[in-house]
This record gives C-alpha cells, sequence and structure tokens, in this order.
C-alpha cells in the first residue's frame, strides 16, 4: 500500500504505541474487567481517535470466551478432563487455569492446567502452551516443575504437571501463607523473607535457569507468582510458557512485551528482541529484591511510567529498605540488577556461586560499583542530559510539541485553524493502516482456526463472521476507488471471500473475483512488490480451495495456472526463502490433484518428478518447520487419487516432520498414515502407537488407521476393537460429524473389514488448516 510520506516517519513510534494500548486492554479484559473504550483511548491521546476503531474488535473476540468457558465449566461440572478427575481449582492466569486433579490410571494427584480453546484465544497463545509442556518435557531439574503428560479434550487442551503442595513466593510476600525460618514447615509472618531463606530459595532458582540455559532454554517470566514452594520448603521453578530457545524463531512480532512488567528486564521494557539468560537473571534478582525487602524496586501504577523506571531509574538500595540484609547479598542484588547486561552476572551459574558464597559465609566474588562507575553507567542512560544541558533540552522539548501539534492538527482536518485536506487525508490513510493491519490480523487468526477444524461453525463462529463480514464491506466500498488505498481495499474482498467460503455464501467467488482484479491492477503498476506477489498467491490459493470444494475444477486449474508462474518467480529471485519453495510445493500438488481429478493423469505425471525436486529442494533448507511438513505430506499422501510416488513423497516429508518435533502427536499420526499407504504395517503400528503417547490417547485418526493396520496383520479381533472405538468418540464430538476426512477413512475401514458400507453426510474436502497456513 502507498504510504503517504509526511506520516511516514512517525508510522512506526505511532504502530507501537497502538500495539502497546491493545496488550494493556487485553490484560485488563483477561483479568475480567470492562473497561470503557473512550476512557481507555483517552489515556493514549496520540492514538485517542485510532483506538476506539481496534478495542471493540478486541472485546468481541473476547467473547468468545464465555463460549470456551463455559465448555470447560461444563467439564469441570462433570468432574473429569482425559484421564483426570477434577478435584479444585488451585490457581489462575493469563496462561490458563490450575486444578488439582487425580489421574485415574495411575492413581496420583497431579496440577492439571487447562488451556480453553475458541476462536477467540490466538494461535500464539495455544502456542506458547503447548511449549510450556515442550520445553518442560527436556528439562530435568530437581527444581524445575517436571509436566507427565499433555492432551485436549473436548476441544480444552491441558497438560499434567507434579502437584506442589504449597504456596508461591507471591502468597508469601503478600502475606496469604507462611513461612518457617528454617525453610519447612509453618511459614513466617508475611512481607519480607529472611536473609538467608531467601538466599537459599534464590540459589535453587538459579541452578534450575542454569540447567535451562544450558538447554538453550530462557524462561522470559521469572518472578514470585512462578517459584513455587513445597512442603519441605524447597523451591520449584514453573510456568515456561513464554519460554524461548536461544537460536529458534520466536512467537513474538513487532511490537510485543513478552513477561511481567515488574519484573522485566531493560532490554525487555525497552522491546529488544535479542533476550539472553541475562534476561532471567536480572528477573531472579528484582525477585529476590522483593523477597528481602517485602517490595518491588519498581512500583509505579501507569504503564509508561514503570517502564521508564525499569529503564532509567536505579532502585532503592536493599538495605535503606532494611539494614538487618547483609551488604554481600544486597551486592549480589545489584550485581543481577545491573541496567547492562554486560554488568550483570555472565550466568544464573555465577550468580548461584555467589549466593552460595553467602550461605558458606564465604568472600562472595561480585565487587559493588564505584561511585565513578555508577555516575559514567547513569551518564551513557542519560546522554542528552550531561551533554547538551536543561536549556538545550526545554528548547528541544517545545520543537519536539510543536512538531506534534503540526501533525495532529493535520487529524483534525477542516476543524484545524490550518485545515489542509492533503494532511487529512494522510491521516485517515495512516489510521486506516493501523486499524485494518490490526483487526486484519486478530480476526484472520480466528477464521484460520475456524477454517482449520474441518468442523460445522457454531451459532457464535457464524455471528463473528456475519460481525468480520460487515467490516471488510465496508472498507471494499468505501476504498475500492481510492488509488491509494486500493490495496487496503484488495484485501478486504479477499477476506470476504473467505467467510463467503466458510458460511457457504454463493457470492464468495464473487468477491474472489473482484479481489483477483484489484491485485492483478496493483501488480500492473509494481510488478516488484514481493509482499503484493504473496498476498496474491495466497488469494489464488484461496479461491483454488472454494472451487475444489464446490467441484469448479475448471476454475481451479484457471486459479493455479496463474498462481504457479507468480511463486516460480518468487523462489527464483528470493532462492533462500524457504516459505516460498513450500508453499510451491503445495500448489503443486494442488495442481497434480486436480489432473488426476479430471482424468488428465499424463499432466499429472508430468508435475511428479518436479514436485518431488522442489521438495528436496525444501528439505535441505534451514528454517523447516514439522507442521509444514506434516501438512505437505497429509495433502500429498490422503488424496483419494494418491499415486505410489506421491506416498513416497510423503514418507519422506513425514519422517522429516517427525525429526523436526519427535514429540509432537500429530506429526507421527501422518507418519502412521503414510506407513500404512507405503505398506510398512509394522513402521504403521510403531508410528500410531507414538502418537497415541504424545495425544492422550489418539482419536479416530490413529484408531481407524490401527484398525486397518491390524486387519491386514490378519488380526481381526484388534481390528475391532480400535474401530470399535470410533463411534462412541463420535457421539462425544458432535461437532466433528461433518468432518469430512474422518468420514472417509470410517468408510474406508467399513470397505476393508467388510462391514455394513454407511452414507456419510460429510461437508466435501476438509480444509486442513490451508488456506492461512501458506508457509
Amino acid at each position: 500500500m502507498s504510504r503517504p510520506e509526511p506520516l511516514s516517519a512517525a508510522s512506526a513510534s505511532l504502530s507501537s504505541l497502538v500495539a502497546r494500548a491493545a496488550d494493556e486492554f487485553l490484560e485488563r479484559l483477561d483479568r475480567g474487567e470492562r473497561p470503557d473504550v473512550e476512557a481507555f483511548a483517552s489515556r493514549y491521546p496520540e492514538v485517542a481517535d485510532v483506538l476506539p476503531q481496534i478495542l471493540p474488535v478486541l472485546t468481541m473476540l473476547q467473547d468468545f470466551k464465555p463460549d470456551a468457558s463455559s465448555r470447560l465449566a461444563n467439564l469441570v461440572e462433570a468432574g473429569d478432563l482425559g484421564d483426570f478427575r477434577l478435584l479444585r481449582e488451585i490457581g489462575r492466569g493469563g496462561m490458563g487455569i490450575v486444578y488439582e486433579a487425580e489421574q485415574a490410571a495411575l492413581n496420583r494427584r497431579v496440577a492439571l492446567k487447562v488451556l480453553p480453546v475458541s476462536p477467540g484465544l490466538s494461535s500464539r497463545q495455544l502456542a506458547r502452551f503447548q511449549i510450556e509442556a515442550q520445553v518442560a518435557a527436556v528439562l530435568n531439574h530437581p527444581n524445575i516443575v517436571p509436566i507427565y503428560s499433555v492432551g485436549c479434550d473436548r476441544g480444552v487442551h491441558f497438560h499434567a504437571m507434579r502437584l506442589i503442595d504449597g504456596p508461591s513466593i507471591a502468597e508469601v510476600l503478600r502475606g496469604e501463607r507462611r513461612l518457617d525460618p528454617g525453610g519447612a514447615g509453618a511459614l513466617r509472618g508475611g512481607g519480607a523473607i529472611g536473609p538467608r531463606d531467601a538466599a537459599r530459595m534464590a540459589r535453587q532458582a538459579a541452578d534450575a535457569l542454569e540447567h535451562a540455559h544450558s538447554l538453550g532454554i530462557v524462561h522470559r517470566d521469572i518472578k514470585p507468582g512462578n517459584l513455587l514452594l513445597d512442603g519441605s520448603g524447597n523451591l520449584w521453578v514453573s510456568d515456561f510458557g513464554l519460554a524461548r530457545l536461544q537460536g529458534v524463531s520466536d512467537l513474538t512480532v513487532s511490537g510485543d512485551m513478552l513477561g511481567t512488567l515488574r519484573y522485566m528486564s531493560p532490554e525487555q521494557a525497552a522491546g529488544g528482541r535479542m533476550l539472553d539468560p541475562r534476561t532471567d537473571v536480572y528477573a531472579l534478582g528484582v525477585t529476590l529484591y522483593e523477597m528481602l525487602t517485602g517490595v518491588p524496586p519498581f512500583d509505579a501504577a501507569d504503564r509508561h511510567e514503570l517502564l521508564r523506571q525499569i529503564t532509567h531509574d536505579e532502585p532503592t538500595p536493599v538495605r535503606q529498605r532494611d539494614s538487618a540484609v547483609p551488604r554481600d547479598l544486597e551486592t549480589i542484588v545489584q550485581k543481577a540488577m545491573a541496567k547492562d547486561p554486560a554488568h550483570r552476572y555472565a550466568s544464573a551459574a555465577d550468580m548461584a556461586e555467589d549466593l552460595g558464597r553467602f550461605l558458606e559465609d564465604r568472600p562472595i566474588l561480585a565487587r559493588r560499583p564505584t561511585l565513578t562507575e555508577r555516575v559514567s553507567r547513569w551518564s551513557r542512560r542519560h546522554h542528552r542530559s550531561m551533554v547538551v544541558g536543561g536549556a538545550f533540552l526545554a528548547v528541544l522539548s517545545l520543537a519536539l510539541v510543536g512538531g506534534m501539534a503540526v501533525l495532529w492538527k493535520a487529524r483534525q482536518g477542516a476543524q484545524a485553524a490550518l485545515a489542509d485536506a492533503r494532511k487529512a487525508r494522510n491521516w485517515e490513510r495512516e489510521a486506516l493502516a493501523f486499524t485494518f493491519t490490526a483487526s486484519d490480523q486478530i480476526t484472520s487468526r480466528a477464521l484460520s482456526m475456524m477454517a482449520a477444524t474441518g468442523q460445522k461453525l457454531s451459532q457464535q463462529e457464524r455471528e463473528f463472521c456475519r460481525v468480520a463480514l460487515d467490516y471488510y464491506k465496508q472498507i471494499a466500498t468505501r476504498y475500492r476507488e481510492d488509488a491509494e488505498m486500493r490495496r487496503a481495499a484488495a484485501a478486504a474482498l479477499h477476506r470476504i471471500g473467505f467467510i463467503g467460503m466458510l458460511l457457504g455464501e454463493p457470492d464468495a467467488d464473487q468477491a474472489y473475483a473482484r479481489s483477483i482484479d484489484l491485485y492483478s491492477a496493483l501488480l500492473g503498476k509494481a510488478p516488484g512488490d514481493r509482499e503484493l506477489r504473496s498476498e496474491f498467491c495466497t488469494l489464488l490459493g484461496d479461491r483454488v480451495l472454494l472451487n475444489r470444494k464446490n467441484g469448479n475444477l475448471a476454475r481451479a486449474v484457471e486459479c493455479l495456472e496463474m498462481l504457479l508462474p507468480i511463486q516460480e518467480g518468487l523462489v527464483r529471485e528470493f532462492p533462500e526463502a524457504a516459505n516460498y519453495l513450500v508453499s510451491l510445493c503445495y500448489r503443486q500438488a494442488e495442481l497434480m490433484q486436480v489432473m488426476e481429478e479430471t482424468a488428465r493423469r499424463d499432466a499429472a505425471d508430468s508435475i511428479r518428478p518436479v514436485l518431488s525436486r522442489n521438495v528436496e529442494l525444501a528439505l535441505g533448507l534451514d528454517g523447516g518447520n514439522a507442521r509444514v511438513w506434516n501438512n505437505l505430506a497429509w495433502v500429498l499422501g490422503n488424496h483419494p487419487s494418491a499415486a505410489p510416488q506421491d506416498i513416497v513423497i510423503a514418507l519422506r516429508l513425514a519422517r522429516a516432520a517427525v525429526s523436526r518435533a519427535p514429540e509432537d502427536g500429530t506429526v507421527w499420526n501422518t507418519l502412521g498414515v503414510m506407513s500404512y499407504r507405503a505398506g510398512d504395517l509394522d513402521g504403521a503400528v510403531a508410528a500410531l502407537e507414538k502418537s497415541m503417547k504424545y495425544r492422550d490417547g489418539g482419536d479416530p485418526y490413529d484408531w481407524l488407521f490401527l484398525a486397518m493396520v491390524k486387519h491386514q496383520q490378519g488380526r481381526h479381533e484388534d481390528a475391532m476393537h480400535w474401530f470399535g472405538r470410533v463411534d462412541p468418540w463420535m457421539a462425544g464430538h458432535p461437532a466433528m460429524a461433518s468432518n469430512a476426512e474422518i468420514g472417509r477413512f470410517q468408510a474406508e475401514a467399513r470397505k476393508l473389514l467388510r462391514l455394513e458400507p454407511i452414507t456419510f453426510q460429510g461437508a466435501g474436502p476438509a480444509f486442513m488448516g490451508l488456506p492461512f497456513l501458506a508457509p
């Protein structure tokens, strides 16, 4: 989209403000508040005109949660979740609700953390919940809470952890629980914790963090609430939901601020992306400060002021708050909390070493910074103040205020004394860029989740689609003839087509066609625009999906023949970008399948060797994603007319997916299915058993193929056992009744087992997550 020059320099900072405001608004919604939109927007005067257009979208998405919450409430009332019997709620937070539960099969008490899933839940939240389990699975330390198993029952994701029957440090500091001076038994007064107890606990936390860091894992959310105490006074580190593997792509986007504000390091508070173990060292230092003093080092009520304090101010020294704290322990806190990561402990192990020295009454290694060093560090953080002096700062401030005044007067259009229609129009375009980007990203995530399930839309989901449809129609109508805003109109028409496809609207293809016309015109003026070409390919791919679903294969071929040359051009120009090559493989697979469906087998056969070469090239590029390979394997190997060569490629992809995500049950299921298709019955059984292990007993995707495998092996009773599990499961999951894939596999199994045929009333080919998955 063409960006007006006069405002483009301000765009980044304005976008950051919008993202920060949206983040705070969501936090308040998560706490159960319903803030007034206008009043909330007034707290961010620079973007006060923009926020009322974004915040209602966030509220609307949040309103989906009652559906999931009621689903969870029903499960709680029933008292079971998977293999677990829920006993009582023991805590809740932004990343889920924790229950004490009993695992029936093993007769043991566990802590069961659950995350209700609904279209209002962002894919990144779900990914972080899953990451917590994946990260904890590779950690093995006596001070890290282990996760026993993960699962999903009736749309509710959960994982079972060791039950730590004791308080969190946060509860102790709030005075809700008491701590015995010796570290075990009853708890002493709330507020500050005794220096030796605090040092002992901090040392255990540092040891646990060093273990995680040694495996490349940064926690990123160390705080009193995530440090638990058992009955013996031992400390346990929990909640790796925001953890990041060093060197692995993050789940954050520009503007994200992960973690709890009070315990953020200065680099986190400044929006830094290059976080390393010293980030956790800082947060542990903040936590130790609060344990020793009973108060946090920075406690401004205003979010912006708190971020400023973290990045610029020094905390009140520990001994000024409590002179009973030993000087060496204060020095350890100061070093851990240094603003500059280079001045902190280089590792959690170094911090643990000093805490051990303190506990053993040996000299610590850290030294207190000299006055000269403290002044030097302050001057680097306040360089402008040290150099230009107060008078120049006053002039500079007036200049900045004046510049901002000119900018925001442009926003006011005809009401401004210096009314300028062009500037007002530029502001409107900038505001649209903010609102459309924010709301489109959020809405697209919800739509993608609906499409990926292959289930019939619920009434609430259909209502959401209707609201989103009205929004996109307004954008398309208002800006289609505006040359500067035509790209937003084209994107809106794309979304209208996609929502129409979800709703089964007859005019969905017409919206796609209008979007294609606009994108074609845009590409005629900017044929080299990389993002524009990528958006156009996604649009064409979505239209292919719709027309395959509706049986209009001629139009699907037409779209693919338009798409493939553009995708091939992106691959040639950006050979290092694996996502373009993987997308090309998807589209070539689609074209090959459509050719098979239209009995043009010669054409399909001519595509196979090209596709095979491209798959090998894609697998050889860095950055391969297990789910991407898994989905491509599934598309290739489960097509009704898949040829033996397709199964060979699919098996190669499935093995690659398993090698990248060996504890992901979904990729094991795909490997099991592909092994069965390839005739490797023993390999299929092994993979499907792995799938059931990691997916809490599995589902029809496992059982139906196990039934077919066992039948092929001559084990007919086993085959009937697995087949017999399907109908009761389907009865308990009525939304899956329209899942076309399960219906097709069920029919395939019935035919093989020589059972009575069934008539499947499915909804056609499943979406399989492809529309917005496009890598």
